[in-house]
């Protein structure tokens, strides 16, 4: 079995910039590149996973969203490595047209982008990571069993003080995989919740 690095996107690895839509707009967050050409290196799978509603909202097109993933692998290419796989979901609980998307199963915090990565590159959980800037980019893989941390990028620093059991500023800590982020543990944040239709 393979072990894999699954990554947000904006805020995590590249810079927060509201419902970016064009390669131009990216801004990789200083040290990512190195530091995933190194894990790549390491034998670890890259793979992005990425809630993008604003295709639901009509801000850009699925297209779009994957121009944006061709130059991020055209940019990591320039430090020898090279993206896995991007998984991302384009729904939206309120702006998405028909019920199944609005009560999808792939947007985080539910897992089914982290279970269709596993069956398709034959990941162990137990053995991977999750980083993201976001609590519900990490629920599905904290209760999938992957180590998860909280990079104190994007929506980390305020993301951070809704952790009761933290309370306090956001420590001054870098992961020994090249990431600002604070590790997280099951007991920090709640159970995914379960996506249930209402019928009106």
């Amino acid at each position: 079995m393979n072990k894999a690095v699954f990554l947000d996107r904006d805020g995590t690895i590249i810079e927060e910039a509201n419902y970016l839509s064009s390669p131009s707009q990216v801004r990789w967050i200083p040290g990512v590149p190195q530091a995933l050409a190194k894990l790549a290196q390491d034998g670890w799978l890259l793979i992005i996973v990425t809630n993008q509603s604003g295709v639901a909202r009509g801000y850009f097109s699925l297209n779009e969203v994957q121009k944006v993933y061709q130059y991020l692998q055209r940019e990591l290419a320039s430090y020898g490595a090279q993206f896995t796989a991007q998984y991302c979901c384009p729904h939206h609980p309120q702006y998405s047209r028909t019920e199944a998307e609005r009560y999808c199963l792939c947007r985080k915090p539910q897992p089914g982008l982290f279970l269709q990565a596993q069956k398709d590159w034959n990941i162990d959980f137990k053995s991977s990571m999750a980083f993201g800037d976001k609590l519900t980019d990490l629920m599905a893989p904290l209760s999938l069993g992957c180590r998860s941390f909280l990079v104190q990028t994007g929506y980390g620093p305020q993301e951070w003080k809704k952790i009761p059991q933290k309370n306090g500023p956001v420590p001054n800590w870098t992961s020994q995989f090249g990431f600002r982020a604070v590790p997280l543990f099951p007991g920090d944040l709640p159970p995914v919740p379960q996506v249930i239709p209402t019928i009106p």
